[in-house]
């Protein structure tokens, strides 16, 4: 029944979404936003202010901080790999998208496409010879900057920009067959936590809002005795996506188990890269998965999954709990008890543990950003108050969790 009337709200929803299309550039950096900017690129008007002197590079500073430049191991020259066929370069070629803007080689991706579908083995000899050698050739990781507003919100300062990142089509021709091998790894191995939904097939927006009204549902249903306050509360990870750290997705790699050869050429692939912004400045960088690319939501999966397998504190069984749900990088909390004391421990035993997990990560919450709202159908209890990095968060009577309100009484 919830599930119905979640999409009647998605179909109310739907009506104005066009007046909503900004704000999704925070909800989904890789979605409808970016594939709209990455067809309108040529012609487009000039952002207002970004030609001021030292504008753009504060803002490239900001949104691309630097790290220590990693050396990997030496890769074993021994490791055997399955050679890439030439139907595999022609599936992949006819997963290519047409119409985007291109990378700094200025090849349209439909030549490519054409290429790749007359003339494979050129890909293939020259793709296979990149695992055989564990190196992903520097042309494709050099890319182009295009800052995307958000919104309405002040052009001057950096968090208020979208990076996207513009690459070579080639290079992301060889991504795709990267991303479909790790894939096919990943799923053998046991795949990602499935209180993760972002950047998963078969998985979406409602899939993740579902789960977190069934948890609350379970909770607060059956007689007024048993029923618990749940409360869910939702973390802002500040400029996620070019602050994750390349050590800490090999580590996820490896704890993945990932063949040699893989393991090898994305490391490769997250060594020297760089941007080209402004009047044809560049930048090296050295974190962050590229807005952009076509693995890039696959990596930060990989090293995101192991913040929902941390241990949140302990929990009461059937007096108190506390689960985390993602959708890339958003994290909602769920928690109950059967008072207002219980919840509040598990919230906040929760709390220490996610922000203890992303300072090791190199991650960083934007504690004043934390949400809450109280879940339940009990009529007496005193709002609780949570605690992240020692911000006080109290619950608000409504919260927008990715799409859809959350309000203070959910029966």
């Amino acid at each position: 029944m919830a599930r119905k009337e979640l999409k009647k709200g998605i179909e109310r929803s739907k009506e104005s979404s066009w007046s909503n299309l900004c704000r999704q550039v925070e909800e989904d950096p890789w979605g409808l936003p970016y594939r709209l900017v990455t067809k309108k690129l040529p012609g487009r008007r000039p952002i207002q202010g970004l030609t001021l002197p030292g504008r753009i590079e504060s803002i490239v500073d900001t949104l691309f901080p630097a790290d220590e430049t990693i050396v990997w191991p030496v890769a074993d020259a021994s490791h055997g790999f399955h050679e890439i066929s030439i139907e595999e370069i022609r599936q992949c070629a006819r997963d290519i998208p047409t119409g985007k803007a291109p990378g700094p080689d200025g090849v349209p991706d439909m030549v490519v496409k054409r290429i790749a579908e007359r003339r494979p083995e050129i890909f293939a000899q020259a793709f296979n010879q990149c695992l055989g050698e564990g190196i992903f050739p520097a042309i494709w990781k050099r890319a182009d900057l295009v800052l995307l507003p958000k919104g309405n919100k002040p052009l001057d300062l950096p968090s208020s920009y979208r990076p996207i990142c513009l690459l070579n089509t080639t290079g992301k021709l060889l991504e795709r067959i990267i991303k479909v091998r790790l894939d096919m790894h990943l799923e053998t191995f046991g795949g990602f936590s499935e209180r993760q939904y972002g950047f998963r097939k078969g998985k979406s927006t409602i899939d993740a809002i579902s789960h977190v009204m069934e948890v609350i549902d379970s909770k607060g249903s059956g007689p007024l005795y048993r029923r618990e306050l749940g409360a869910l509360l939702t973390l802002d990870v500040a400029n996620a996506f070019n602050t994750a750290r390349w050590c800490n997705i090999s580590e996820g790699l490896i704890r993945k188990k990932v063949p040699e050869y893989l393991l090898t050429i994305i490391r490769s692939y997250m060594s020297d890269r760089s941007l080209v912004f402004g009047e044809d400045q560049h930048r090296s960088i050295n974190r962050g998965v590229p807005q952009g690319s076509v693995i890039g939501p696959l990596l930060w999966n990989v090293m995101y999954d192991d913040l929902l397998r941390i241990d949140l504190g302990d929990n009461i069984p059937g007096h108190s709990s506390a689960e985390l749900v993602t959708f890339a990088d958003d994290v909602a909390v769920v928690v109950s008890g059967h008072n207002t004391e219980l919840p509040e421990i598990a919230a906040n035993r929760a709390l220490e543990a996610v922000s203890s997990w992303m300072k090791r990560n190199g991650l960083t919450l934007a504690a004043h950003k934390t949400e809450a709202v109280v879940l339940t159908t009990k009529r007496g209890y005193q709002k609780p108050t949570f605690m992240v990095d020692g911000v006080p968060v109290v619950p608000k009577e409504k919260l927008r969790y990715l799409f859809f309100f959350f309000f203070f009484f959910f029966v």
